[in-house]
């Protein structure tokens, strides 16, 4: 062990309340860049970073929470959203990361409306239990089953919402171009990957639809004492690639080849808000069609709906030192669930070392954080941000790129070079952002 006080020095190096001053337990800070470089064509491009730090006080149950988004346009499709709100029994927290396709419509609407409506659905769920419960003298403690089947409704009513609340908005406005502006959402499509964390009870529910990506670090010790964490998954993607959304998909259309050549017939995730095309049932369409607001339908679609926005929810109960990292298709293409949590060891260790702390001594890896080390040791990483959520992107986006083709050459610069990685992802249609949010829990989780 470095330092002065070998068990102080360990736990402290775990502990992000250690490395902020309490007393600015409820600011946060903000700032917006942009760098202009070239792509490969001459033409010149613009690389957004928006970053933001949050840090709602202990009594919330987390200490603090960062997000990042990278973009390429004014208009990205990828976004957060997220409220920390006081309740009698303390306080919840809903996060949710988005991320469109076919444009911003879809994660836009879901941005101003599913915070909003998964917590009142909550509230009312509470409420409910309250009001039966023969004891008062206690905060009502719902199963993680009606948890889980709040959420699911709340997804699903939200989606219908989109696909056929927007068609019949559209049909009772006289005006033929805001009808088209209504159905925008249901046109396009999103991915929702959302998380509510009740700091009474300390469970964590993670509700998706859709490929993004919700991974938790837990902290623990190796032989040496030293903190490592345990990497746990807490949702699977929802794609071409997942064996049991095919069979899923499949079994509900005969006869189709619903999923085939690794594509999902909508081109997209196989859950999904929006996407409207492949929800609409006959009747539908023939009301669309009669008011010159809907156009063909496509040949491949048969047996309609193909996609659904109910989403698979997980539940786990936190512990002190536990951290949330919660991002979009984009940074999952580039960084393994064991490499996004041993980057943000790296980041507290660097962290505790910029404060005058005992950091790990030639740390190059995150396997150093890792209990077990399965991230490619040739592989170099990069830790120069305030920003924990900003710190993944930039190593998402680095992959594939040699130090040596951005040594010397700034952070901005780094951040043109990055763009080009972000508009030639895997199995992207060009995706014109990637969003990141990473949650760091109280280590004080009593009620």
């Amino acid at each position: 062990m470095d330092g002065d006080d070998g068990q102080t020095s360990r736990r402290s190096r775990g502990d992000l309340s250690s490395l902020t001053d309490s007393s600015t337990s409820h600011c946060s800070y903000s700032y917006y860049e942009r760098a202009v470089g070239e792509v490969s064509d001459g033409q010149p491009t613009s690389l957004r970073l928006l970053e933001s730090s949050q840090l709602p006080g202990g009594q919330t149950g987390i200490h603090r929470y960062d997000n990042a988004q990278i973009a390429s346009t004014d208009t990205p499709e990828s976004m957060n959203t997220e409220a920390v709100l006081p309740v009698p029994s303390g306080y919840w927290s809903v996060l949710a990361v988005l991320e469109g396709r076919n444009g911003h419509s879809t994660s836009a609407w879901l941005r101003d409306n599913i915070v909003i409506a998964v917590s009142g659905a909550l509230a009312d769920l509470y409420s409910r239990l309250y009001e039966a419960s023969a004891s008062r003298d206690r905060p009502p403690t719902p199963s993680p089953g009606d948890i889980d089947q709040t959420l699911k409704d709340t997804f699903k009513c939200l989606d219908r919402d989109i696909v056929y609340g927007s068609v019949d908005r559209a049909l009772f406005d006289p005006a033929p171009s805001a009808g088209v502006d209504m159905l925008a959402p249901a046109h396009s499509g999103s991915s929702a990957l959302l998380s509510f964390y009740d700091s009474y009870s300390r469970n964590l529910h993670i509700a998706l639809t859709g490929d993004s990506r919700a991974v938790l670090g837990r902290r623990t010790r190796n032989k040496d004492g030293e903190v490592v964490y345990q990497v746990r998954v807490l949702s699977v993607e929802q794609d071409s690639s997942n064996l049991a959304e095919e069979y899923r998909l499949n079994a509900r259309h005969p006869g189709e080849a619903v999923v085939y050549n690794g594509r999902v017939l909508s081109g997209g995730p196989t859950r999904s808000f929006g996407d409207a095309m492949y929800k609409w049932d006959g009747d539908t369409r023939r009301r669309m069609q009669e008011a010159s607001i809907g156009g063909p339908t496509p040949p491949d679609v048969k047996t309609p709906p193909y996609l659904t926005a109910e989403p698979e929810v997980t539940s786990t109960t936190v512990q002190p030192g536990d951290f949330l990292i919660m991002g979009t298709r984009g940074m999952w293409d580039r960084l393994t669930s064991e490499e996004a949590v041993g980057l943000v060891g790296m980041w507290l260790d660097e962290q505790w070392r910029q404060r005058g702390g005992s950091g790990r001594k030639h740390v190059a890896s995150p396997n150093d954080f890792l209990v077990a080390p399965l991230v490619d040791g040739a592989r170099s990483y990069r830790s120069e941000d305030r920003n924990v959520a900003t710190h993944l992107l930039r190593n998402a986006l680095n992959r594939g790129t040699g130090s040596e083709a951005i040594a010397g050459q700034g952070p901005s610069m780094t951040k043109c070079v990055h763009l080009r990685m972000l508009t030639t992802c895997p199995d992207a249609v060009h995706r014109s952002s990637v969003t990141a949010t990473v949650v760091f829990f109280a280590e004080d989780q009593s009620p």
